[in-house]
Parts: C-alpha cells; sequence; structure tokens
C-alpha cells in the first residue's frame, strides 16, 4: 500500500534539506537537493512503518492509504517557501564565510598587544550562529537576518546584528568555560534584552526576541 501523508521540506544552513512529516515524527530524511531529499522519503518511510508495525503500533489515523507499487514517495508535500528560506540560509552562510578572515589576526594583531582569535571560539560563534537560524526557522517559521561576525575584546568574538528595528549583540568569550552573553535592545529602547546562557544550546528566549523584527 501506498501512505499519503503531508511531508514539511526545509533548507539546512548548512546546505541541502531535511524533510520531515508532522503525522510521523519518527519519519526524517535528507537530501543535497529537493529531490534527492524527497526520493529519500520513500525508505525512510519504509522504515518507519517497519517500525510500528515491530511495536504492534497502529499508524494515525490521518494516514492516508493507496496502492503502494507505483507511486511517487511523496503524494502530497507542504512547501514551506523553501526557495526563499534557502536564500535566507545562504546569506548566513555568507556572513559566516567572509569572517573567516578574523583567523588571520593573530596576537598583536593591532600593535597594541590584542589576543589572537582561535579557531575553536570562531565555530562556537559560528555554530551557534546556525542553530539560532534553524531553530527560528523550524519553530516558528522566521528567517533570521544575518548578522555580522566582529573580533571582540580578549579573543572573544561578537556577532552583531544592528538595523533600522533593532540591536542586538551576542558575545563569545575565548574561554569555552565562559558563557556566552548577550544584549540588545530595539530602536524605541523600550524592548531590552540581556542575558548569559551555554553557547552549546541556542536560547529560545533570544531567537523568540530576534523573530519579533522579521
Amino acid at each position: 500500500m501506498n501512505y499519503k501523508i503531508p511531508l514539511l521540506l526545509a533548507p539546512q544552513p548548512e546546505g541541502g534539506y531535511t524533510v520531515t512529516s508532522p503525522l510521523l515524527p519518527e519519519l526524517v530524511t535528507e537530501g543535497d537537493s529537493v529531490e534527492e531529499a524527497l526520493a529519500n522519503v520513500r525508505d525512510a518511510l519504509a522504515a518507519v512503518i517497519e517500525l510500528y508495525e515491530e511495536r504492534g503500533r497502529p499508524l494515525p489515523e490521518n494516514v492516508q492509504l493507496q496502492d503502494f507499487e507505483n507511486v511517487a514517495p511523496a503524494a502530497k508535500i507542504m512547501d514551506l517557501g523553501h526557495e526563499d528560506a534557502a536564500c535566507g540560509f545562504g546569506r548566513i552562510r555568507d556572513a559566516i564565510e567572509s569572517s573567516r578572515t578574523i583567523l588571520g589576526l593573530n596576537d598583536n594583531w593591532d600593535d597594541g598587544g590584542a589576543v589572537g582569535y582561535s579557531q575553536e571560539v570562531w565555530e562556537r560563534a559560528t555554530q551557534l550562529l546556525q542553530k539560532l537560524a534553524t531553530l527560528a526557522f523550524h519553530s516558528l517559521g522566521v528567517m533570521i537576518d544575518p548578522p555580522r561576525i566582529l573580533p571582540g575584546p580578549d579573543g572573544s568574538i561578537d556577532v552583531l546584528w544592528k538595523t533600522d528595528r533593532y540591536e542586538l549583540l551576542v558575545n563569545f568569550p575565548a574561554d569555552p568555560a565562559e558563557p556566552a552573553s548577550y544584549y540588545g535592545d530595539n530602536k524605541l529602547g523600550n524592548m531590552p534584552i540581556k542575558n548569559t546562557f551555554d553557547p552549546s544550546k541556542p536560547d529560545r528566549k533570544l531567537v523568540a526576541w530576534l523573530c519579533l523584527f522579521e
């Protein structure tokens, strides 16, 4: 039998696409292109169905059954504007790539004793940025603005959003044992936000605040 289900197609910040289904949370697959991601749905769905059968669980009532032998892997797709989102994630990637110049700033790069910047702190900052963008898109359907990624004090890295609506600075210390921190406000000065957080986990309060301006 063929199982007709809704699919969510989402571009990823590192490239490629992920496919999930709101009816079958166990169904997750991906591909380098839209076509490849959708082609992989058939095998992923077969694995999920087998899992349900092994555990003696019925499929959700809203899963529709049809002839399974000669049909496309996805009978219905919920397209979440993947072209626009892919463009947005592309801008995030461009911001990350352009910030690689920071890694060329070694100790005393300003001839004033400034500390250089390590690959580790740069990766910590850029990976968190990708997680923020992904969480905003998947949870709230919002594509956040690309920030500037800048050298900060004492070997830290700043991620700065500065627009005509708001300003937000997230700082990643050189010491990985120290928490990241952020503070920001809108242009009217009546929506301040400030906190410290573990940079290995995207701060949901920060994501929600950013999405208010999109």
